[in-house]
């Protein structure tokens, strides 16, 4: 297997140096990419909306919060040696402020070099429908994968 890759968005770089919490986030982005079981990592797919981004491979991470049901099932799970599928582990859409998501593209020619392109701390999926927002992450992604 190839060594996996992790590439930052020059402003998560910047908030990454202060930010505890972003910094371990990337870390376990890694991890997670490198085959590590993340409890606090839920459904993993990519945006569709608006249509012209879907060629970029904009992807997303649910980031659970610890108060959140799904992480508690997640972790209950873990304890009795079989963790869920983290396809079904979404974000609290309730809970605006537990709406979490990594957002990141990979490689066009290298599979194992990802960019994550920002982080949603909260409102994501009311962030994600911004079609303006999402065209400029496709192409900061595009613009990723035209080299890697």
């Amino acid at each position: 297997m190839c060594d996996v890759k992790v590439f930052l968005h020059r402003a998560l770089e910047e908030q990454r140096k202060e930010n505890v919490f972003l910094r371990q986030l990337i870390n376990d982005f890694k991890a997670h990419k490198e085959g590590a079981l993340i409890p606090y990592f839920g459904r993993e797919t990519s945006y569709e909306r608006p249509p012209s981004i879907i060629d970029s491979e904009l992807l997303h991470i649910h980031i659970l919060h610890e108060s959140s049901r799904a992480y508690r099932q997640q972790q209950a799970a873990i304890r009795r040696g079989n963790p869920r599928d983290p396809f079904g582990l979404r974000c609290d859409m309730d809970r605006p402020e537990h709406d979490r998501a990594l957002i990141y593209t990979i490689g066009l020619a290298n599979r194992n070099y990802y960019y994550v392109l920002d982080y949603f701390s909260g409102n994501a999926h009311e962030l994600a429908n911004n079609s303006d927002r999402m065209r400029e992450l496709a192409k900061r992604a595009d613009a990723f994968r035209s080299i890697y």
